[in-house]
């Protein structure tokens, strides 16, 4: 499935109900810069993923990066994730769009590519969620925030990431998510 061909979600949440909602795979490139912050890799990836479990992805959320083995303060990043979107129609077809290269590599395989009958459904609901953040988390989040955050179903409520100039102080961000419901059994998100 061409990610790219997928339609932007709703950006305005709801009163809280419960909605019906199909899983989003998107693999999107990213990169961390700045000045006074270096990171480790692991410690980048586990800050990724961590992130964007808050605003909705399911695990596994896959994070590759270029570092070598030195902490660096800029490292191009690739994250591959599943997040929840509205179950529309529109969303549907544009799940189920394949082109000749989706098609090719399914035959390949020996896979059949999903129908609009075959796409997971699942409850989910509009939740307020909070990021505090600190001086050394501060560059990540605002890069993730203007390059991840809009291709999400997540309304921010925060138009720009302001970074604290005292080390010891935070600033927090808010966000509307679109978040999957636990089943019945209390086991956690559907999972597919």
């Amino acid at each position: 499935m061409n990610a790219a061909s997928l339609p932007a979600s709703p950006r305005k949440p709801s009163d809280g109900a419960t909605i019906t909602a199909i899983w989003r795979v998107q693999a999107l490139p990213f990169e961390y810069r700045s000045h006074t912050t270096y990171y480790d890799c692991d410690a980048l990836k586990h800050r990724v993923q961590a992130m964007l479990e808050l605003m909705g992805a399911r695990p596994p959320i896959l994070v590759r990066t270029n570092c070598g083995q030195a902490p660096a303060k800029q490292i191009h990043i690739l994250v591959v994730f599943a997040t929840p979107m509205p179950a529309t129609e529109e969303n549907i077809r544009a799940a189920t769009a394949f082109d000749s290269r989706d098609e090719l590599i399914a035959r390949v395989h020996g896979a059949s590519l999903p129908s609009a009958a075959d796409i997971e459904r699942f409850p989910a609901e509009w939740q307020t969620r909070y990021v505090r953040i600190s001086q050394s988390d501060c560059d990540l989040m605002r890069d993730m925030h203007e390059q991840i955050v809009p291709k999400l179903s997540v309304h921010s409520k925060s138009k720009k990431v302001n970074c604290p100039r005292i080390a010891s102080l935070r600033t927090s961000m808010q966000y509307e998510a679109l978040i999957a419901v636990p089943d019945r059994e209390g086991s956690g998100a559907p999972q597919s």
